[in-house]
């Protein structure tokens, strides 16, 4: 029998931390079906905290403990539930403060356990150092902040789930129940975690966060210039410009525009207005009916064709899936 234990935050999300555990209370289900209700179940699991002490969830319900972090016997693999943070500055602060209690994970993972976590508790893993050096994934909204705490992860933001080394990491909120089918699969096998996912229906095919994501909001850029660069671009997205043309508007050099823009975004100019010109597509194709001509000629592509295909490359989704998955426009005049 395998066990995984669950470590529960203040302030965590409760779905998570539950849900897990009904991923796996619905895989032992499922194997009883199949190999007879004798059958030993598959997998046991705790709900572990800091202190062994009961924890509130973000929206306010008491979870009890099985026990602290320190008293845990050797769990085949952990999961780290994510806590509730829609700021990135603010869940960056709260990380570091919890990097304290965080230090077991260390010796848990040196012990051979697998250590998972989606979303926000990425963020922990990596305060603690157990992403350095390791390819990972995070959610979608906090990626710039992310790379530019954490240099030294391996960021691989667009991918849903990302094992490596014995650390396997999601992204956004949701993604926690494909980490959980991960580990499923690793300690059940490929039959059990698919015919898990029918029956909850979770979608397997589900790889990638780049059709979800826009530009992050929650990262606070504190350099003046490229404010002023961001707020040129969002308002001159029909046009085509080159990048010494907005350096003279800025009264700086080229140069100095593209390097104050890295530091602080991640991004190079010619790199964020892809992203602003992608993003604002994407709203298009949600909230109208506009042709994809339409759509091109308003966000700065006077081909379709270019948009397709960039649009394509960034999202993993050609416009009209776009708009088949996410669009909520009854009226061509909604904008």
């Amino acid at each position: 029998m395998h066990h995984i234990s669950v470590l529960a935050l203040e302030g965590c999300e409760g779905g998570c931390v539950t849900g897990a555990i009904d991923l796996l209370n619905a895989a032992n289900t499922v194997w009883r079906q199949q190999a007879g209700k004798t059958a030993r179940p598959l997998f046991e699991w705790s709900l572990v905290t800091p202190d062994g002490g009961p924890v509130s969830t973000a929206t306010g319900f008491q979870l009890s403990a099985d026990a602290s972090l320190a008293e845990i016997d050797r769990p085949d693999a952990m999961l780290i539930g994510s806590i509730h943070f829609y700021d990135a500055g603010q869940l960056l602060a709260a990380a570091h403060d919890a990097a304290p209690i965080l230090r077991p994970l260390t010796a848990i993972r040196d012990a051979g356990c697998l250590l998972a976590a989606s979303c926000t508790a990425t963020v922990l893993l990596a305060e603690a150092g157990l992403l350095d050096g390791r390819r990972a994934t995070t959610s979608w909204w906090i990626q710039e902040a992310f790379a530019y705490r954490y240099p030294r992860v391996r960021l691989v933001a667009e991918d849903m789930v990302v094992e490596d080394q014995g650390v396997v990491t999601g992204g956004a909120s949701t993604a926690y129940m494909s980490v959980m089918l991960n580990l499923i699969r690793r300690f059940a096998g490929d039959e059990l975690a698919l015919f898990c996912a029918k029956v909850l229906l979770v979608d397997t095919n589900r790889h990638s966060q780049a059709p979800y994501s826009y530009l992050e909001s929650g990262i606070r850029v504190r350099d003046p210039l490229v404010t002023r660069a961001q707020a040129w671009m969002q308002t001159h997205l029909r046009e085509a410009f080159t990048f010494e043309q907005l350096a003279g508007i800025l009264a700086v050099s080229p140069r100095t525009l593209i390097r104050r823009f890295r530091q602080t975004t991640g991004y190079n100019p010619a790199e964020y207005l892809t992203r602003l010109r992608i993003d604002e597509a994407k709203r298009l194709l949600e909230r109208t009916n506009l042709p994809l001509e339409a759509v091109a000629e308003r966000v700065g592509y006077r081909d379709p064709s270019s948009l397709r295909r960039i649009f394509r490359r960034t999202t993993h989704l050609s416009p009209s899936e776009f708009r088949k998955r996410f669009s909520i426009a009854d009226d061509p005049g909604i904008i």
